[in-house]
């Protein structure tokens, strides 16, 4: 399986730097602008007022825990960007975050409900709501990338730090991400027959090691 190193990333960031390309609307274009958005000290943003159901994938690329670009000033906006990046070359557009979490910075504090989201390509719904995520786990592995092809279910990894609810794991996160040679990230394994949480925190894996992001529309 081939790994991202940051050479590779700014490949990556390079081949999507074009206008037609990196859209910079939405998620972007509010960290790009220095807005920051007003969420809640503690569960769910706000509900979105978008419609329809949302669309999740998982990273056609597979990175170590360095996930460090020029895209972001925080460990999850680096991460939100490289998802942004992955759905527009997809011609995905819309709004997108990655499920990861750092330190003390939870993603269930920047997730927006837009339950349910289907894979991509598909209308099989993956997480029906964000009520069933938390107490019962996905309704059906993600194990698709952002084009809809298949991934292999059982060997495919996420990076995530973070737990069933989307807090933190606290410092099993690649040195927030910054770091694709030492330490310990965690990280989740998509499975038929895995058991509820294995999609998120099934192990603490090298950070040399690879792993996919899990894309959710917002």
């Amino acid at each position: 399986m081939r790994t991202l190193a940051p050479i590779a990333i700014a490949f990556l960031l390079t081949a999507c730097g074009d206008e037609q390309d990196l859209d910079l609307e939405g998620y972007g274009q509010r960290w790009a602008e220095g807005e920051e958005e007003e969420l809640p000290e503690d569960g769910v943003g706000p509900a979105s007022p978008n419609s329809g159901p949302a669309r999740v994938f998982l990273t056609s690329t597979v990175f170590t825990g360095d996930l460090n670009n020029p895209f972001g000033d925080t460990p999850a906006e680096r991460a939100n960007a490289l998802c942004t990046m992955h759905a527009n070359l997809a011609n995905l557009n819309g709004d997108w975050i990655a499920w990861i979490s750092a330190s003390s910075d939870h993603v269930v504090n920047r997730l927006v409900d837009r339950s349910p989201w289907v894979l991509t390509g598909s209308e099989i719904v993956a997480i029906s709501s964000l009520d069933h995520l938390w107490l019962r786990g996905l309704d059906h592995p993600v194990l698709v990338d952002e084009y809809g092809s298949p991934l292999p279910a059982g060997t495919t990894y996420i990076w995530t730090g973070s737990d069933n609810y989307g807090r933190s794991t606290g410092a099993n996160t690649c040195h927030a991400w910054s770091n694709g040679q030492n330490g310990w990230g965690t990280a989740g394994v998509m499975e038929h027959d895995g058991d509820r949480w294995s999609w998120t925190i099934a192990e603490y894996r090298d950070c040399d090691l690879g792993a996919r992001l899990l894309c959710m529309e917002q």
